[in-house]
């Protein structure tokens, strides 16, 4: 029997259809805190300043999870696609296809073969997830699988017997971390066209707004992160590798407030100043009329997702982004506000590499970052993994306008010493 899911993603309903042929279906992990248990009553509350009739947000996409019955692709039907990306995972190897206006994402296993066959179609809102399924063994008594799952839920795997030889301790399953990678392109391919886009960052949140931290792995967004935890009360982690930026129009956010009331009324609690003065002696040039977001058309918007890193932080929570900054090592600390052209230098290796090769979703990933950078101030942090890199880009974002923060004296006086070398 089918099982469906639907989730609140970035603000999108993503419906999540389990075909399993023994009627398996479960949640994966990171994804219970976005499940949309009561839709049609959570879309139909409006706040006292919305309209009254509010018509409920058409699904972006529904995934069918489906059988993959043949672990090997079709070398005929190979030839007449064109590669778009191969790349490799923890745990396999990923591909993009593309034939005209449909798209194939497959992973294959260490030893080659297909575990993941996720198809796509430009303008439809229906895609084919089919998973291989590999024996997994469950508890001993139970027909379903209870083992946690990483945000510490116990998520249940339903499933009937397999066989009639050993049905209690056996259930079928696709690898769990393949699915959910495929989940997260599936989510990309249909978020894209919608200004809706995962981007590699860690994101503090401080006074119900974000500041999103870029950079390669190993460049130190994990560290300077947690400098901000330990040494900017009130600052939390919204996501540590795979947030989803949301560019909304502004005659967009009435409807998004609606839809959303409990947001709505966390926004109202803190206000963002707007008078506050970005002091930065590297870039005495700095102009006011890119400092917030409603000078402008657009609202930029960073969403937990259900894909995080090692933190495991799960969030269902969105909040307006102050400020973009990518992050590079040095042994100094320099804060540099970025122009329009180093700003879309600093943004685009962050988004999507495979989608970044595809022609079509390229010029959307494109309109998303122009948006961005009409909207708020993009940053290069050179830093040292120290609290006085923090108050420097503290500083930046957010003015003067809170006093006592503690950071190490010695640290600071190091940022003086460095002022007007570059």
């Amino acid at each position: 029997m089918d099982k469906s899911y639907v989730y609140e993603i970035a603000g999108h309903l993503i419906e999540i259809v389990w075909k399993l042929p023994d009627g398996q279906n479960w949640q994966l992990p990171g994804f219970a805190p976005f499940l949309s248990e009561n839709m049609s009553e959570k879309l139909s509350v409006a706040v006292s300043d919305c309209k009254a009739k509010m018509h409920p947000e058409a699904k972006l996409v529904t995934i069918n999870i489906v059988f993959l019955d043949k672990a090997t692709e079709d070398a005929a039907q190979k030839n007449e696609e064109r590669t778009i990306s191969t790349f490799e995972m923890e745990t396999g190897v990923c591909e993009l296809r593309k034939r005209d206006n449909s798209y194939k994402f497959l992973i294959f296993t260490t030893d080659g073969k297909l575990s993941i066959k996720l198809e796509m179609e430009t303008g439809r809102r229906v895609m084919s997830c089919l998973c291989a399924l590999y024996e997994k063994p469950a508890k001993p008594g139970n027909t379903t699988d209870t083992a946690k799952s990483a945000n510490g839920s116990n998520p249940t795997l339903g499933s009937n017997p397999v066989n009639g030889s050993n049905p209690a301790n056996r259930i079928m399953a696709p690898d769990p971390n393949h699915l959910r990678f495929a989940l997260w392109i599936a989510v990309g391919f249909a978020g894209i066209p919608e200004l809706t886009a995962a981007v590699h960052s860690s994101v503090i949140i401080y006074e119900n707004q974000a500041v999103l931290f870029l950079g390669e792995s190993g460049t130190g967004k994990s560290t300077h992160t947690r400098l901000w935890l330990e040494n900017v009360p009130g600052t939390r982690l919204l996501n540590d590798d795979s947030p989803l930026l949301r560019l909304h129009k502004r005659e967009d956010l009435q409807e998004r407030d609606c839809n959303s009331p409990g947001q709505y009324e966390r926004e109202q609690d803190v206000k963002p100043d707007k008078e506050h003065n970005h002091n930065n002696n590297h870039n005495n040039n700095h102009n006011n009329d890119h400092d917030h977001d409603h000078d402008h058309e657009n609202t930029l918007y960073i969403y937990g997702s259900p894909w995080s890193g090692k933190g495991k932080v799960y969030r269902n929570e969105n909040y307006p982004v102050a400020a973009i900054v990518r992050l590079q090592q040095a042994p100094f600390n320099r804060a540099t506000r970025l122009n329009v052209l180093q700003g879309f230098a600093a943004l685009y290796p962050s988004f999507p590499p495979a989608y970044l090769k595809d022609e079509n979703l390229h010029e959307k990933i494109c309109t998303i970052i122009s948006g961005i950078l009409k909207t708020i101030p993009v940053y290069r942090l050179e830093c040292l993994p120290k609290p006085s890199a923090v108050q420097l880009i503290y500083r930046n974002v957010f003015g003067n306008k809170k006093s006592g923060l503690e950071f190490e004296i010695g640290d600071a006086l190091s940022d003086n010493k460095t002022k007007g070398k570059k």
